[in-house]
């Protein structure tokens, strides 16, 4: 009996060791990832320029227990599929806190974490891609900020471990149109808890009116160092917006990511209808040219606008362009 607890106890001895050793090597293998902003300039431990060009993909939960609505894939294969095809240095990871159906991070953060966002984090790890953790609220941000700190306050130090995380503090605030409310209530409090446990972090921070306030941003930024701003420009607010007056600005004076854009061939969904070259194009190439990131919405069959069709093969559209602008880049 003694003989058998001994064979047990270095079974488990020695498993967690090996799993110790490998989360070690993983992240002295990442180390060189850890982001620093000089100025608009996102930069690596070894001094190099990064520009960080992504895509998200549905959230992990989501794609790990809802297997009736894409047979065959779960959050893991998606990633190993897309560092697989495209030539991506960013995943954007879209974790939902709560939902009616009673799942989302806040529901079972242990659970959530080591069953459907551990994995990826330490696969991305390994292949040397950067991991953006995106709060994915859209709401009425004076609704929600109590669960908004909630969230970072349990998350935030399970993070503190990994070189390549970049975090996004709130995905799109619908109301009210306020940036310096937004700024007091979640901003500031917000990268705050975060950098509790990660001095360092490099934060995305919106805006009100789903991430389109970037006038107001451009003219009353953050005094925190270590942010990028974000805006979400879908092809309506393309065609609607004065680009040189409203996201310019933002674009040539802070470091600033895209962090969704993307476009539909489908008249119905009228927000999202666009193509690649009155679109997608011009909008990619400004921000290359002034130095922005972005990150692409969505590599999913359903959620929209999808770069997958139902038979999760590239969209001829939306998916096509992306695959070849994506890949085109060194």
């Amino acid at each position: 009996m003694e003989s058998q607890k001994r064979i047990q106890f270095l079974t488990k001895f020695f498993t967690f060791s090996l799993l110790s050793l490998f989360m070690v090597s993983c992240v002295w293998a990442g180390s060189s990832m850890k982001l620093t902003l000089d100025g608009k300039v996102l930069k690596n431990k070894n001094g190099e320029t990064v520009t960080l060009r992504g895509v998200a993909i549905a959230d992990p939960q989501h794609l790990d227990l809802k297997t009736w609505d894409r047979p065959g894939v779960n959050s893991v294969s998606r990633v190993k599929e897309i560092i697989s095809l495209l030539k991506v240095n960013v995943i954007r990871l879209p974790i939902l806190p709560e939902s009616s159906e009673g799942t989302g991070f806040l529901n079972s953060p242990k659970a959530y974490f080591n069953n459907h966002l551990l994995p990826i984090l330490e696969y991305c790890l390994t292949k040397k891609i950067y991991v953006i953790v995106d709060l994915h609220y859209v709401e009425d941000f004076t609704k929600v900020k109590k669960k908004a700190h909630k969230f970072w306050k349990i998350l935030a130090p399970k993070l503190s471990g990994f070189p390549h995380i970049i975090y996004q503090a709130f995905n799109e605030a619908t109301t009210p149109h306020n940036w310096e409310q937004y700024k007091d209530q979640i901003a500031r409090p917000i990268i705050k808890i975060i950098r509790k446990s990660n001095p360092e972090a490099i934060v995305i921070v919106g805006s009100p009116r789903w991430n389109t306030l970037s006038v107001e941003v451009n003219n009353s930024p953050l005094d925190e160092k270590g942010v990028l701003y974000s805006v979400h420009i879908y092809p309506n607010e393309w065609k609607s917006a004065n680009f040189n007056t409203k996201y310019l600005p933002l674009l040539k004076n802070h470091p600033v990511i895209l962090s969704e854009w993307g476009f539909s061939q489908n008249p119905k969904l009228a927000k999202l209808y666009g193509d690649k070259d009155s679109y997608a194009y011009p909008l990619l190439k400004v921000f290359e040219e002034n130095g922005g990131h972005h990150v692409a919405w969505v590599y999913d069959s359903l959620w929209v606008p999808s770069l997958l069709e139902k038979n999760h093969v590239m969209s001829q559209s939306f998916g096509e362009f992306f695959k070849n602008f994506i890949n085109s880049k060194k």
